[in-house]
């Protein structure tokens, strides 16, 4: 004769209520960041310009200069609408990730899978997916 406590039937309500819960707190989530700031910047041109090597990111640095400090607590989803998918990414001992974008031609044109001393664009992006911080690795001269 099997013995079944109310325990284990309790159980199994409980953990799906937590999962649901769970789920929808997640999905509200990417709606708490700011958007993104009204700007000049063209996106398409910076696009266009992958690692830098073109040359065009340089030209757009005066307008994304004016919006650097408007993007930290937007999402990492807008920003890479805006940036476009980066060319090198690290992680923190934090769980914060950097994303690098190259603004100018370096030794990462001629071989993609080395980092190079060329200056770089870095988004750092907080474990919850929110932008913490978008600097230069070499401040830009204005």
């Amino acid at each position: 004769m099997k013995v079944y406590s109310r325990k284990k039937k309790l159980f199994l309500p409980v953990i799906f209520l937590r999962t649901t819960i769970f789920i929808l707190f997640l999905s509200f989530l990417p709606g708490c960041g700011k958007s993104t700031p009204e700007n000049n910047f063209d996106s398409a041109a910076w696009k266009a310009d992958p690692y830098g090597c073109k040359g065009e990111r340089k030209n757009l640095l005066p307008e994304l200069e004016k919006m650097r400090g408007e993007l930290a607590g937007t999402t990492f989803r807008d920003a890479k609408e805006l940036f476009g998918i980066p060319e090198a990414n690290s992680l923190t001992d934090k769980n914060e990730n950097i994303y690098t974008y190259y603004v100018e031609p370096g030794l990462q044109c001629q071989d993609k899978s080395h980092l190079s001393g060329a200056n770089k664009l870095l988004v750092t992006v907080n474990g919850l997916g929110f932008v913490k911080e978008v600097r230069f690795e070499v401040p830009v001269k204005k």
